[in-house]
């Protein structure tokens, strides 16, 4: 009988040996990238939407000066695919998250005898267009 085949298992071990603390090109952020997303994929099945936390790190990693193809390999996952998540952090970035409206409460009295309309009045230019913003002069009904 030959000797026993090598299984993948036994190169895997073997990649991760590369990683140790000791090798020349040890790089922290890789290594917690692997493993990392060694834990996501040891509890979730195959085609499982890879979290947004998981693709945010893979891309700060990329930020930081790591390699484009160290971060594939130790996500486990394509160019392609490396290509879509920039794709996508670029899309959203460019995305406002929309106004933001802040309640104003106040009575009509104090409105009234605290400001002086002319004072007041507020003025945004936007190309042809002017919008002007003064304070309501309340009238005693």
């Amino acid at each position: 009988m030959g000797s026993p085949r090598k299984t993948s298992r036994s190169r895997t071990k073997k990649n991760d040996d590369k990683s140790l603390a000791g090798d020349a090109g040890f790089n922290p952020r890789v290594d917690r990238l692997r493993r990392d997303f060694a834990k996501f994929r040891r509890t979730h099945s195959l085609r499982t939407r890879i979290p947004d936390s998981l693709r945010n790190a893979a891309l700060a990693a990329l930020k930081s000066g790591t390699t484009e193809s160290e971060v594939r390999q130790a996500c486990g996952i394509t160019s392609d695919q490396l290509a879509y998540w920039r794709k996508h952090q670029r899309q959203q970035g460019l995305e406002s998250p929309g106004p933001r409206i802040f309640p104003v409460v106040d009575s009509p009295a104090v409105l009234s005898q605290s400001m002086e309309p002319e004072q007041h009045d507020l003025e945004l230019r936007l190309g042809g267009w002017s919008i002007c913003v003064r304070p309501l002069e309340m009238k005693a009904r």
